[in-house]
């Protein structure tokens, strides 16, 4: 300790933003929650900024969406410019993957031998994780609805509903 918490703030808030870009991802979180730790402690608004910018900043993808909505409305300019462009990568990563999804599920579809209740709540994860919570709950229930159809194939009943409680979890999940 430093004995000024707010310097303390900073400077563990930069260590985590140094040590993230080392890529040493779990160090560097660590760091950034103590800055923001402090940052609540002090009631600092901007240390706040800081700390939850760079935590966006070490997984944009995860980034919180409203504390981005929140870094994007903060009034340094520095601040929402970064904000901005955390918000440009995901939108050009949820553009990728929500092609693959797409990609994905119209191959299962057409028709696959193995893993297709899988894949669909696979993409439905990906989906809620791009906020397109009402795609994500037609891909999981295409993948109740398949379940449906595949246990119906399956003669012994014991057979069958172990079938259907494992592939219920893995819908759920």
């Amino acid at each position: 300790r430093v004995g000024n918490r707010l310097t303390e703030g900073y400077t563990l808030a930069n260590l985590g933003r140094a040590l993230a870009a080392q890529g040493r991802a779990r160090e560097a979180r660590e760091a950034i929650e103590q800055a923001s730790a402090l940052a609540r402690q002090m009631k600092d608004a901007h240390l706040a900024s800081a700390a939850a910018l760079y935590a966006c900043r070490l997984d944009p993808i995860a980034a919180d969406a409203d504390t981005l909505a929140a870094l994007l409305r903060d009034p340094s300019p520095t601040v929402r410019a970064s904000a901005h462009v955390i918000e440009a990568e995901r939108a050009v990563a949820a553009d990728r993957a929500i092609t693959h999804v797409d990609e994905a599920l119209t191959i299962a579809d057409d028709g696959l031998e193995e893993g297709e209740i899988e894949i669909r709540a696979a993409a439905a994860r990906l989906l809620d994780r791009h906020s397109l919570t009402e795609r994500a709950t037609q891909a999981r229930t295409r993948a109740e609805e398949r379940l449906s159809e595949l246990a119906t194939r399956i003669t012994d009943a014991d057979t069958r509903d172990a079938f259907v409680a494992r592939a219920r979890v893995v819908i759920r999940s």
